[in-house]
């Protein structure tokens, strides 16, 4: 027996995941190619997180629509993953940015 979800769910998560996706991409290229010289290992720090949330973020519209009982639920998880993924890269982001740890110009 299917699980019933209300109208439209699946088509918000996947539209909420993508517009997430979009904001990862203008992340990377805002702050991995406008910034001064080339890349850091302290780089990886913020690198690594948003890399993986980014993909957690992109599979999740393919999670969603899966023909399984408990696609949604997934879809949900992996939006929450991906999500705190990106923020944690935000957050480091900043505090990198704020403190000027490896060599980052301060704000």
């Amino acid at each position: 027996m299917t699980e019933e979800h209300p109208q439209g769910s699946v088509v918000g998560l996947c539209s909420a995941a993508a517009t997430c996706f979009a904001v990862c991409s203008a992340f990377l290229g805002f702050w991995g190619f406008q910034g001064w010289g080339s890349w850091r290992a302290i780089d990886s720090l913020v690198l690594l997180p948003l890399a993986i949330g980014s993909l957690v973020l992109a599979i999740t519209p393919y999670v969603a629509t899966r023909p399984r009982a408990n696609a949604v639920a997934a879809a949900r998880m992996f939006f929450l993953i991906g999500v705190v993924l990106v923020w944690l890269a935000l957050c480091i982001a900043t505090i990198l940015s704020v403190t000027g740890l490896g060599g980052i110009p301060k704000i």
